[in-house]
């Protein structure tokens, strides 16, 4: 199935691929991707939601335009909109990761795949790039 409906998703599917840029991102069973994904373009497409009863009043775009698919950038395809973007990410394509937990679950992205850890980096990550900074 090719969708961008992640209700649907949530109703049918039990294996799940978070695809940007003609790559996967993401891959992992729908209840991890849900409430233990890894990639922050999964992150993003899941804050760009509306919710029930939730307090925010307006939709969390996801900053910044795709790209070309016929002038991708160097290195991840997803750092020109990543909020936490490292040096690494403009230069160095990131290979499909393991990232712990329950069942099989992949992430192309140069964060921690340890939750602590990843928590952490976001945390610095978004501060320095708020800041005007980026690693």
């Amino acid at each position: 199935m090719i969708t961008h409906d992640l209700g649907v998703i949530a109703d049918l599917a039990d294996d799940v691929v978070v695809m940007y840029a003609g790559a996967t991102m993401e891959k992992s069973g729908q209840s991890a991707m849900f409430y233990a994904h890894h990639h922050p373009y999964t992150e993003g497409l899941l804050e760009s939601l509306p919710s029930c009863g939730d307090e925010r009043e307006r939709l969390r775009p996801i900053k910044g335009q795709p790209p070309s698919l016929i002038n991708l950038p160097a290195g991840c395809p997803y750092h020109p909109r990543c909020p936490y973007v490292m040096d690494i990410c403009r230069t160095d394509d990131p290979p499909l990761r393991a990232v712990p937990g329950d069942g099989p679950h992949v992430s192309a992205c140069w964060l921690p795949t340890d939750r602590a850890a990843r928590e952490a980096a976001r945390v610095e990550l978004a501060t320095r790039t708020l800041a005007g900074r980026t690693l």
